[in-house]
């Protein structure tokens, strides 16, 4: 079952429990790494179509199971993919981390790239919805819909969200998130309030202070993000226009060519690590997509965009100044380190 180079994100972590970072990081050594994770994967299947890790077999083990699988091309007509979500269907949907993952699962299951190359609407949002639309039988769309009611229904008054219980805490906050645009990207609706109590709950957890970083671009903080998300506008064409060429938002701090390397820690911004700055990173960019297009958040955006933005900005110094792949920059133990690295990717 061989994994082409584009399908790598999806099994990155594996690659590093696989040993390919001491090797040579060519296209062989990454798509051998990725066919140990990905038979390493399919072996924690149960019985019942289910997945485990150790002793847990929970509802997100099955549902992070079925999407690395899917995203690393395997088809959906495929025992191990009707009989996964066959025990999806069945669960109980009641913990942060396990309903994000299954609504992440049916998206990809309910959005194949091959259909999406297909469609001839030119936004992401615009291919995602329809193909979602066309694919997705009632039953799941009842299903994903009770996903999202429950993240909905369980953002903490700080907004954001835990296990559930009292609190919040960033690693459950990035998860939502992930999952909650994704069911934006298929059509269902979530409302801007959740996404501003969110974004207020992370500009108060990002670290207050932090070292200067030598100015770089960051594409997500220097302009509005659906102009980068626009096929013409993408990574490639970014790189090649000029500085004057690239859009800039307004700045808003004294000095505009300082960064500074602001983290993010677990909870409150103390014990600041690379997973949880990665985290808060791509958290923040969520709610900067919705925020920045919404006309009923179109005054907050207007207060607070600049905070938003410098907020994204110096997440990403932090990451630059403590850059590392193989151990989790900051953190207690590298027992995190393939989750670092899943969040790292998408930041």
């Amino acid at each position: 079952m061989p994994v082409s180079k584009g399908k790598a994100l999806a099994l990155w972590g594996l690659i590093v429990a696989s040993g390919a970072l001491a090797q040579d990081l060519n296209l062989a050594n990454i798509d051998a790494a990725m066919e140990r994770g990905l038979q390493w994967v399919v072996s924690q299947r149960l019985d019942k179509g289910g997945f485990q890790s150790g002793y847990s077999s929970r509802l997100g083990l099955t549902g992070l199971g079925l999407l690395t699988l899917i995203k690393c091309g395997v088809p959906p007509e495929q025992p191990v993919i009707v009989e996964g979500f066959d025990s999806i269907r069945t669960r109980n949907y009641d913990l942060t981390y396990d309903v994000a993952v299954s609504i992440l699962a049916f998206e990809a299951l309910y959005t194949p790239s091959k259909m999406m190359k297909k469609s001839k609407d030119k936004s992401q949002m615009g291919m995602s919805a329809k193909v979602y639309a066309l694919l997705c039988p009632k039953r799941d769309r009842k299903i994903v819909q009770k996903a999202i009611d429950f993240l909905i229904q369980n953002q903490s008054a700080d907004g954001g969200w835990r296990y559930p219980g009292d609190g919040s805490d960033n690693s459950c906050t990035q998860y939502a998130l992930l999952a909650l645009k994704g069911a934006l990207r298929t059509g269902h609706k979530v409302p801007t309030a959740l996404f501003i109590k969110a974004c207020e709950r992370l500009l108060k957890v990002q670290e207050e202070k932090g070292p200067q970083v030598t100015w770089f671009d960051v594409p997500a903080a220097d302009g509005p993000i659906d102009e980068y998300l626009k096929p013409s506008n993408r990574r490639d064409s970014y790189d090649a226009m000029t500085t004057e060429e690239r859009p800039k938002t307004h700045i808003g701090r004294e000095d505009p060519n300082q960064i500074h390397a602001r983290g993010f820690g677990y909870g409150e911004p103390t014990e600041i690590n690379a997973s949880m700055t990665a985290a808060g990173l791509a958290s923040l960019i969520i709610c900067k997509s919705e925020l920045e297009t919404r006309k009923e958040a179109s005054a907050w955006w207007m207060e607070n965009g600049d905070k938003v933005n410098w907020a994204i900005r110096d997440a990403a110094g932090w990451l630059a100044k403590n850059f590392a792949v193989d151990k989790n920059i900051g953190g207690t133990s590298n027992r995190w380190n393939q989750y670092y690295l899943y969040g790292l990717e998408r930041a």
